[in-house]
């Protein structure tokens, strides 16, 4: 059996955006599902895991599978983990913008 029949995969727009059921993201993923996960990535450019309660290890973790992390300069990075940017909906400021890829 391949990775990706051990995991559902649903389009959620016609153009982008696929939601992704039946994998655990709060341990190491083996190089065969990451292989598939990045594989789908290219595919759809936006996965959703829904129902992961990832801690911030686990989020780098999943990051680092793609890329080294960077610090970004000017966001308002978590302070235990300045990897991680710190999205919030604060001071009645619905909006932001990403210029890098994010794993929410």
């Amino acid at each position: 059996m391949s990775d990706k029949n051990k995991y559902t995969i649903r389009k959620l727009s016609p153009y982008f955006c696929a939601e992704i059921r039946g994998i655990d993201l709060n341990g190491p993923l083996d190089d065969e599902m990451v292989k598939a996960i990045r594989s789908d990535l290219e595919a759809h450019e936006v996965l959703v895991f829904p129902e992961q309660d990832l801690t911030s290890e686990d989020l780098m973790r999943l990051g680092r599978y793609f890329g080294p992390l960077t610090v970004h300069p000017f966001a308002e990075n978590s302070e235990k983990n300045p990897e991680l940017i710190v999205f919030d909906y604060k001071d009645g400021n619905p909006s932001w913008h990403a210029e890098e890829n994010a794993i929410c």
